[in-house]
């Protein structure tokens, strides 16, 4: 979360939580809920930060042959 660290900011009645980075919270008058928006924009930061597996790189899964038998499925045959 390197990069996001917000800090609350009072603004008459209202907290806003403010990041490192620019992005400002909404104004609300429950302070925790002002550091509940801080940390979940950091959150959000950190997952949109992780390294994604592009789709060519992901293999199918094998699962065997599957065979219908007269009793119903068969699996591994």
């Amino acid at each position: 979360m390197s990069g996001h660290s917000s800090e609350l900011e009072h603004r008459g009645s209202f907290a806003h939580a403010v990041c490192a980075c620019g992005w400002a919270g909404p104004g609300r008058r429950a302070l925790a809920r002002a550091r509940r928006d801080g940390s979940d924009h950091a959150t959000l930061a950190a997952l949109e930060s992780l390294p994604t597996v592009p789709a060519q790189a992901v293999r199918s899964v094998e699962l065997g042959s599957v065979e219908l038998g007269s009793g119903g499925l068969l699996a591994g045959r």
